[in-house]
């Protein structure tokens, strides 16, 4: 009986010991599962230095997909390329030829953005038009068309004119500016200076400005992105500051353009994952920027791609190939 006794007690502490490893065992795959759905968050910070802090979005539905509407946009593709504000509006532009229009765009409730026309634009639509950013001066509207490295302003009467900007007056050989498209991607006006702030895209990044009064070019700012290994995809001027936006490294980023101190935000994780963007191209589409006293929107170009998988998650509609803008929080003292 003892020895039954003991047999039995043994077997018990036995038991006690493999059901303890079981759980052990249990909660270590339950947290490698767990680890594995939370992986694409995650990786959203691969490649980002951890001391750049994130934007947030300015509330959980702020995303929203180019909706249906009464203009001939909905039955073509509409690629966003450009924002600003006009008369206390906000605006958009795409960078298809089929139109240099201008856009008034509003977001709605059910996760939308329409489109209504604010302006005809200049009157050149061929196959090499490129249209790809907009802002305003003093009132009138301002447009760039990147291929022929063109930048056209509204004279007092509406109609569009051709800047006399000589971007060869910068870099003397253009043939990989906008031909190659890597020439002018974004610009911003500073009215009160009579200034316009230029940004050849890539191969080399070179940030300059433009004295509207003098038609006289400043290089002094190259050394603030010389080396970046980013692109400037879009520009504006609020407030004394220059920002821009950082389509590969998913930034934005204040230059104040006196002490040519660099503030940025990043975005990355609404742009992509690690593994996949939010459309199926192979590279992000950040196109568009606009700034407001509380927002920062961001228009993202999909260039007919669908969305992807980690773009449903975000809440995206699955497979869709419309555009879509973000709304973040403008942080405090940005």
């Amino acid at each position: 009986m003892k020895r039954n006794f003991l047999t039995i007690i043994q077997l018990a502490v036995m038991g006690i010991a493999i059901s303890t490893m079981s759980c052990r065992n249990a909660n270590t795959q339950s947290g490698d599962a767990n680890a594995q759905k939370n992986d694409s968050f995650e990786v959203a910070q691969v490649n980002q230095d951890p001391n750049v802090p994130q934007l947030e979005l300015l509330h959980p539905k702020s995303i929203y997909m180019l909706g249906k509407n009464d203009c001939e946009v909905s039955s073509k593709q509409f690629d966003l390329s450009g924002f600003a504000l006009y008369n206390g509006k906000k605006i958009c532009i795409a960078d298809k030829a089929w139109t240099t229009d201008i856009y008034y765009f509003d977001t709605t409730s059910t996760g939308e953005f329409l489109l209504s026309l604010c302006s005809k634009g200049p009157a050149y639509k061929t196959k090499d038009c490129d249209i790809e950013a907009v802002d305003t001066y003093k009132g009138r509207l301002v447009v760039s068309e990147e291929i022929n490295n063109i930048i056209y302003m509204q004279n007092e009467s509406g109609a569009f004119e051709i800047l006399p900007a000589d971007f060869s007056k910068v870099e003397s050989d253009l043939s990989k500016w906008g031909a190659s498209n890597a020439g002018i991607e974004g610009f911003a006006v500073d009215s009160e200076n009579n200034t316009i702030y230029f940004a050849k895209e890539r191969d080399p990044r070179r940030l300059f400005s433009y004295d509207i009064i003098k038609n006289e070019f400043h290089t002094d700012f190259d050394d603030v992105v010389k080396g970046d290994d980013g692109n400037i995809s879009d520009m504006k001027f609020v407030g004394g500051y220059l920002y821009y936006l950082d389509r590969a490294e998913c930034l934005v980023v204040r230059l104040d353009v006196k002490t040519k101190e660099k503030t940025q935000y990043s975005f990355r994780r609404y742009s992509n994952n690690g593994k996949e963007h939010i459309y199926t191209a192979k590279f992000g589409m950040a196109e568009a920027l606009l700034i407001t006293d509380d927002a920062i929107f961001i228009g993202m170009d999909n260039n007919n791609a669908p969305v992807s998988k980690y773009g449903e998650e975000l809440g995206l509609k699955a497979g869709s190939k419309l555009p879509s803008i973000f709304v973040f929080k403008r942080p405090e003292g940005f």
